[in-house]
């Protein structure tokens, strides 16, 4: 005789046959639990808990032995595989980020649900929960400028460091070796390996080469015609036109951590050469279509 207590579990990991279920159930309910098993086996969980979610489902439809009745009513098998649909469904939405990339060139503004907005320079990426307003986590890599809505609060992730918003407008540039951090308006706290920093407007905090500085002066972030920097590597800064005007510069390695203060336009890229090549003594030359070289004059 057919363990009652067994059946349908086996018959859900295929170790029972229709044909042999059909002789111990009725038509509609084997039709019934055929569509739970055809959507079980369909739905494609990215996630490591599908294993235990589908245990679950196995555990809730083993039937318990009954004298008088040996199928438990259907109702109760379809409520619990809807029950686990739901939290896999609601699990895997929440679990699930939204990314933004940009391409040489190309600036991206970005609503975010709680109405900040982020302005996403080029050669830039930024990914968020869908369900942002309940994680409030946000990873950057490149370069961004933040306005965070009134009240609103979110920390902002890079690899070499992380910035939580107090209400106010910010700008980040994480780059491999890189970490900046300019406060425009409110307050921003940064976090840099065991340094942390309360920001108010004017102020900035850099990590370069695993030293940290600050300082305090106005930077220009949001200007469409050009771009600020203030004692920044000459590397940052060739990185920046390099992203802006998709081509590729080499320039003399002793340069990297060259100083420099000024603006560079972001519609000329002669103009924006020539505003950082002049004041460091460089010049620069085509070698062909896409590749600047740059050498001491």
């Amino acid at each position: 005789m057919e363990n009652h207590e067994t059946y349908l579990a086996d018959w859900f990991e295929d170790r029972m046959t229709d044909e042999a279920l059909q002789q111990l159930i009725s038509k509609e309910e084997f039709l019934e639990y055929s569509r739970i098993k055809r959507a079980i086996k369909g739905y494609d969980l990215k996630t490591p808990e599908l294993e235990s979610h589908f245990q679950l489902i196995k555990d809730k439809m083993v039937l318990q032995k009954e004298t008088t009745k040996p199928v438990i009513a259907l109702w109760k098998y379809i409520t619990v595989a809807a029950s686990v649909f739901l939290c896999i469904g609601v699990f895997a939405y929440f679990s699930t980020s939204h990314s933004v990339i940009t391409d040489y060139g190309q600036n991206r503004i970005i609503r975010l649900a709680d109405h900040s907005r982020v302005h996403l320079d080029p050669k830039s990426a930024l990914s968020y929960s869908n369900f942002f307003k309940y994680s409030r986590d946000l990873t950057l890599s490149g370069e961004a400028y933040f306005e965070a809505a009134k009240g609103s609060r979110f920390t902002v992730h890079t690899g070499q460091g992380t910035v939580t918003v107090l209400g106010t407008k910010f700008n980040v540039i994480a780059s491999d070796d890189y970490f900046e951090v300019h406060c425009d308006e409110g307050r921003v706290r940064v976090d840099a390996g065991t340094s942390s920093f309360i920001l108010t407007p004017g102020k900035s905090v850099r990590v370069n080469g695993g030293k940290v500085s600050q300082w305090e002066g106005e930077r220009s972030y949001l200007k469409v015609s050009e771009r600020s920097f203030y004692r920044t590597p000459a590397s940052v800064v060739f990185e920046k036109i390099e992203n802006q005007y998709g081509i590729h510069i080499d320039f003399p390695d002793k340069m990297r951590q060259a100083s420099f203060t000024g603006a560079i336009s972001n519609t000329d890229f002669n103009k924006a050469m020539q505003s950082i090549c002049l004041p460091l003594h460089l010049k620069y030359t085509l070698q062909s279509p896409g590749k600047i070289t740059v050498t001491n004059e």
